[in-house]
């Protein structure tokens, strides 16, 4: 580690650390004064130390074992409140990073509105009125592009009036990302859209292994109760020849216009269901009614006919004999 060499940018960025004038001065003592630099200690480190009782130490080897830029408030032996490692590592809050970037915050988030040091980073910038966006993240493509970013947008005069804007849909080549969905300030989410209508607004399809939806409205079950009035099938055919489709079901054009309510629209087909079964129930009624009267039609015409036929036998057993009978007369 060559911390000479890095010095005098240390000296430029931290000068208003030591001293209200900003003055560094190199004292090569054992241990280094107010706005001094000391020299480096038997562990190979730097330390700068300022009136505000803060210092900064750059060293070799130290405490948690590999070079480091460290930041300390309140005395070596805390926890840095910032440090930066040998290889590239950075901790906000913590002295051993396991990433890039890694910040750690004692303090709970919470909901309130002033800060109180809840937040682990806070975004702002200047706000240019409604329907500008601020405030954002953005990641770049291999080739330096913007690809991928989300960003606070102002969507009211009010400018507490924030919500939150996803953009991913970039061109393959050079060119701008766009919105591909929106968090509202209510809490409303639009994909596809950047105006929600509703809790969630898709425009586009949606895919899904399985869609669970709260009723609002009562299951049709009182079709089959005793006293529902169910409609004649003579007045449904008139109903659809008047308006050309079912009763209780929204017409097409209006269903066109305002699209559907699934949860409302699915308890409408299945009263049809319902209703339907009713009819089916009721014809098959009157089918199985006509079977059994055919049946017993059936059944006396072969009473009569079996009548008939006995009657008939009976007759040509008279007229046979009495064809027995004349024979005899006539031979004698």
């Amino acid at each position: 580690m060559k911390p000479i060499a890095i010095l005098p940018i240390l000296i430029c960025s931290f000068t208003g650390l030591f001293g209200q004038q900003g003055t560094i001065i190199f004292n090569n003592s054992a241990t280094p004064g107010l706005n001094s630099i000391g020299p480096f200690d038997a562990n190979k480190s730097l330390r700068l130390n300022g009136e505000r009782n803060i210092e900064l130490v750059i060293n070799e080897e130290n405490q948690y074992g590999d070079a480091a830029l460290n930041i300390w408030k309140d005395g070596i032996g805390t926890v840095p409140f910032f440090r930066v490692q040998n290889d590239g590592r950075v901790g906000i809050g913590t002295a051993t990073p396991s990433q890039r970037l890694e910040i750690f915050n004692q303090s709970p988030f919470n909901m309130n509105e002033g800060s109180e040091f809840q937040d682990h980073i806070s975004l702002h910038s200047v706000e240019h009125g409604q329907g500008s966006f601020f405030g954002g993240i953005t990641w770049r493509s291999a080739a330096g592009r913007r690809r991928a970013a989300i960003a606070a947008t102002r969507e009211h005069p009010d400018a507490d009036f924030i919500g939150l804007a996803f953009f991913t849909r970039g061109t393959d080549g050079p060119g701008p990302m766009y919105e591909s969905m929106r968090i509202t300030r209510n809490g409303a989410v639009g994909i596809g859209t950047t105006a929600p209508d509703a809790t969630l607004a898709v425009k586009g399809d949606i895919h899904a292994e399985e869609v669970r939806v709260d009723l609002n409205v009562p299951g049709p079950d009182y079709v089959f109760e005793e006293d529902y009035d169910l409609p004649s099938l003579s007045s449904v055919q008139n109903h659809i020849r008047k308006y050309r489709h079912l009763p209780g079901i929204p017409p097409a054009k209006v269903m066109e216009a305002n699209g559907i309510e699934v949860g409302k629209m699915n308890m409408l087909l299945l009263k049809k269901v319902e209703e339907l079964t009713l009819y089916v129930i009721q014809q098959e009624g009157k089918i199985t009614e006509l079977r059994e009267g055919q049946n017993s039609k059936e059944k006396d015409l072969e009473v009569k006919i079996n009548r008939l036929m006995l009657q008939q036998g009976e007759l040509l057993e008279r007229l046979e004999a009495q064809g027995r009978r004349i024979k005899e007369l006539s031979s004698n």
